[in-house]
């Protein structure tokens, strides 16, 4: 079951607003962190990278990953030191992710990423897809924090 705080409708909304997620894989005894673009749909990420990577190297042993995106952000200037700050709207969470390789799955989540960012579905390079996997990754926590926006 998915846990989403302070709700799923919070939560996606920021999902929806951002770009960019910060990824958490285990690298033996240390995290290991890339930013990547990514689609969301329906309690899943989709991420895309090569076969070959690391990541995917990293996933095959340990599925367990966290993640974070910042869906708006804006500095405050402040009169003193102490008075600056940021706004923000950010969604931290856990999950596990499965590395997705049969061609019909791939491009399910290819879609899913073309849409998040506004770009046309379909018509993807054979050569791009054979060379790719997609990353899955079932989300079992999910926080959304809002600082500094009404909403």
């Amino acid at each position: 079951m998915t846990t989403f705080k302070p709700s799923r409708e919070a939560v996606e909304d920021i999902f929806q607003a951002s770009r960019v997620l910060y990824l958490a894989m285990i690298d033996g005894e240390y995290p290991y962190v890339v930013a990547l673009n990514y689609g969301y749909e329906d309690g899943f990420i989709y991420l895309h990278t090569g076969a070959k990577r690391s990541k995917v190297t990293l996933l095959k042993k340990n599925t367990n990953v966290a993640f974070f995106l910042e869906g708006e952000r804006e500095d405050v200037d402040g009169e003193q030191a102490c008075s600056y700050t940021v706004k923000f709207k950010t969604v931290a969470g856990r999950g596990t992710c499965e590395v997705i390789e049969s061609l019909e799955d791939k491009v399910f989540g290819y879609d899913i990423i073309a849409r998040q960012h506004s770009a046309p579905k379909g018509n993807y390079k054979e050569e791009a897809l054979d060379k790719s996997v997609i990353l899955k990754i079932k989300i079992v926590e999910a926080t959304g924090k809002i600082k500094g926006f009404t909403k």
